[in-house]
């Protein structure tokens, strides 16, 4: 795939062609030249050697894209001249030496006819694949190459006679080697599709800019040697292409190492452009955040009573510690201890008001993935504070059965609080027909197989046995009054961090709602 590499034109193949055909016309003529020389030598010669057996010689040099019938003809003709020349130098006269080695020319022109009769039939049907093989190779609708791995396998094998045994280990010694090996690829022949999809106008253009097509050894090629190195069939990656007029492409490729060859001189590279397909899932995650933080917005509308009894109950305090602290400071004499305190506590108060303002600012605010190690166990807590009095309101109590010390998860704290948000309000509205002493939410952490796992139970009335399989499909909901987006968003926000979420019935009744998120590795 890079400097010092060839591509066999058209117009090659082509003089190619013309050069083969020539080159069996002359064989042919050559063979009946000899026909006739070894006639008269055989027939006018004095030696008692079995001359005819030169026939076979003939019959190999009219071989080359002959069919089996004149090959057979080639051959019976050869035994007519074996024949005729015994009869014009024996006539009547009949010697034993002299049948013998008659016979023995016979049947090696008999025994040769038929070998490369065989061996010429198995060659046109190689052609004949070989013919097909290109005609798909050019007509395929993906990028196709075929390289020559050559001299990348004699420096691998270099490599291997030093006494080196870890690759891996070997490149971060010698960080140069993917390159160098890279150069020592040569690209043998690319197909029609390559050129269009690269934007050359054909392959001398492409031949001529080669060299910038991959610029750089990338970690795919590094797998690439990996893979010669343990002898895989073959290797898959993704790579970027710079084409003409800087055009750039993202392929994924699939090289296959030939099992039926030596040397890996006819190694077939199949490129598929995944630029549009990449371009069109970028847009599809903006179109997902777009649609989750959207909803992210209309829940706090609907909490909007709850956000104010958050944020009333530190500016209360703060108002009343300052009136205090006024009055302390009025007496006669003041009294500074007590006003010190009053203000110390609306410091922490006013510090309480701004972490419920930056939870609500962070809610609403549209902004990137921020990735990082969480405690899931901190975001059941504040979510827990921010739905108090929604919760109060619908006269639900709140448990909390959170796991000691659990591991972290990796993941986006305001996109994990946007689904237990959802979880906890649905279960909250589950049990609004419930008497006022089943209005229990239980919100629940724990490790499961290896994930920490996040259950929101409530006592409603369940989800019916026929919706449970469509509960996070796009736009399906049982609530008159719902469009059917919160669960499904849920369930996107769960599987981009790697995770599951499902739906179920408890046994003594209502439901549980769980997510399970791999752990923070360690590092």
């Amino acid at each position: 795939m890079q400097r010092g590499s060839m591509v066999m034109t058209v117009a090659e193949r082509l003089r190619a062609g013309v050069s083969s055909q020539i080159a069996a016309r002359a064989r042919k003529a050559a063979a009946l030249a000899l026909a006739v020389a070894i006639f008269l030598y055989d027939t006018l010669a004095t030696q008692t050697v079995a001359v005819a057996v030169l026939y076979v010689v003939v019959v190999v040099l009219f071989a080359s894209r002959a069919s089996r019938n004149a090959l057979h003809v080639v051959g019976g003709l050869c035994a007519a001249l074996t024949v005729a020349s015994f009869v014009l130098v024996h006539g009547a006269t009949v010697q034993d030496g002299s049948v013998v080695r008659m016979l023995v020319s016979l049947s090696a022109i008999a025994l040769t006819t038929i070998l490369v009769a065989r061996n010429e039939a198995a060659s046109q049907v190689i052609a004949a694949s070989e013919a097909r093989f290109r005609q798909i190779f050019e007509s395929a609708g993906v990028m196709l190459w075929e390289e020559d791995y050559s001299d990348v396998r004699a420096m691998l094998d270099d490599l291997r006679a030093r006494g080196v045994e870890d690759l891996c280990a070997y490149f971060e010694r010698h960080p140069d080697f993917p390159a160098r090996a890279l150069g020592r690829v040569r690209i043998v022949d690319a197909n029609a599709a390559t050129m269009e999809s690269l934007g050359f106008a054909d392959k001398a253009a492409f031949l001529a800019a080669h060299s910038s097509v991959i610029a750089e050894a990338s970690t795919a090629f590094t797998r690439v040697l990996q893979a010669m190195w343990g002898g895989l069939p073959e290797v898959r990656g993704r790579a970027i292409l710079n084409g003409a007029g800087g055009r750039q492409l993202s392929v994924q490729f699939i090289i296959t190492f030939p099992s039926d060859r030596p040397a890996p001189d006819r190694v077939l590279v199949s490129l598929s452009d995944m630029t549009a397909f990449e371009k069109a899932q970028d847009e599809l995650v903006a179109s997902q955040r777009t649609l989750t933080h959207l909803s992210r917005l209309t829940t706090l509308g609907e909490l909007s009573a709850s956000i104010a009894h958050e944020l009333n109950q530190p500016l209360s305090a703060i108002m009343l510690n300052g009136e205090g602290s006024l009055r302390f400071l009025s007496l006669d004499p003041p009294d500074i201890g007590e006003a010190r305190d009053g203000l110390r506590q609306m410091v922490c108060d006013a510090d309480r008001a701004s972490q419920v303002i930056k939870r609500i600012r962070d809610l609403s605010r549209k902004t990137n993935r921020s990735m990082e190690p969480v405690d899931l166990n901190v975001v059941v807590a504040q979510t827990g504070r921010l739905l108090e009095h929604d919760l109060q309101r619908h006269r639900v109590v709140l448990r909390l059965d959170l796991a000691e010390n659990p591991p972290l998860v990796r993941g986006d704290r305001i996109e994990l609080q946007q689904v237990l948000i959802n979880l906890m309000v649905n279960a909250a509205q589950a049990m609004s027909d419930q008497a006022p002493e089943r209005r229990v939410l239980t919100v629940a952490t724990g490790l499961n197989d290896g994930r920490l796992r996040v259950s929101v139970r409530d006592h409603g009335a369940g989800v019916p046995i026929d919706a449970l399989d469509q509960l996070f499909d796009a736009f399906y909901t049982t609530r008159s009054e719902g469009m059917g987006m919160g669960l499904a968003i849920c369930r996107s926000i769960v599987e981009s961090h790697g995770g599951q979420i499902m739906a179920g019935n408890l046994a003594q009744g209502g439901a549980e709602f769980a997510f399970a998120l791999p752990v923070e590795t360690v590092q």
